[in-house]
């Protein structure tokens, strides 16, 4: 039977994915598009136990969210996802999250395929080439940007160790947990303000103990606050993730 190129998946709103501010969490989000394109790419005989058979696996290297507004708690939402391309590194991913027929959130995802052995790099054509693509299918189109750090003009730092409860099957830190941390350490103020828009870079991963320096450079333009957040291994001085945020301006 042939594979749909879009995957659809139907979901209720549970307690744990609405957050203090009352509204579908960035995690929940997040958690979305990872298990959605996980099963979609299970469907497309690319998923985790066929990559992993020939010591292959996908790894989240760039992603963004617009968030449009918000569904409540026990609200029916709708998922779909679908391979819009691929280049010599990157496969590219898009996803529609709607409520009541309305896209409520949109992502974009570029993945890289890793060669477990060899940590390098292969390349997306050898595993993607043949699958359908949407090329102009999403709402948001235009690229993933690659992130700046905070070059020095951080305003707030802290520090955060990896624990347990952050690390995946891939024995390293869960991209999801990248972004919760970004929420534990702002102001709560700006944390319970609504994110309009939110990039991240994902760079180098982190293990279990280490320990991660996160810098916050936050300013104001017209309504609207925007935020950069780098997140650098205290031991090598890697950045290991960047984060451009935009929440809408406290009232």
């Amino acid at each position: 039977m042939d594979v749909l190129p879009l995957y659809f998946n139907e979901h209720i709103v549970k307690h744990y994915e609405i957050d203090a501010a009352g509204r579908f969490s960035l995690a929940a989000l997040a958690n979305h598009v990872q298990e959605d394109a996980a099963e979609h790419s299970r469907r497309l005989n690319v998923g985790y136990k066929h990559m992993n058979a020939t010591n292959h696996a996908w790894m989240l290297s760039r992603a963004r969210f617009k968030l449009i507004s918000t569904p409540q708690l026990g609200s029916k939402i709708e998922t779909e996802t679908w391979v819009k391309d691929y280049d010599r590194m990157f496969s590219y991913r898009d996803f529609h999250f709607k409520y009541k027929d309305n896209v409520f959130a949109v992502a974009n995802t570029a993945w890289l395929i890793i060669n477990l052995e060899t940590k390098k790099i292969v390349p997306a054509a050898e595993f993607v080439q043949k699958v359908y693509k949407l090329k102009d299918r999403c709402l948001l189109n235009d690229p993933i940007p690659k992130l700046r750090g905070v070059e020095g003009n951080a305003e707030h730092v802290f520090m955060n160790e990896v624990h347990f409860s952050s690390i995946d099957l891939n024995q390293h830190v869960n991209n999801v947990a990248y972004l919760q941390w970004y929420l534990d350490y702002l102001p709560k103020s700006l944390a319970l303000t609504p994110i309009e828009s939110i990039s991240v870079n994902y760079l180098h991963e982190l293990k279990l103990n280490e320990k991660v320096n996160i810098y916050y450079n936050i300013r104001q333009n017209n309504d609207q606050n925007l935020v950069t957040c780098e997140m650098v291994n205290a031991a090598s001085d890697q950045a290991s993730c960047r984060i451009e945020a935009t929440h809408k301006k406290q009232a």
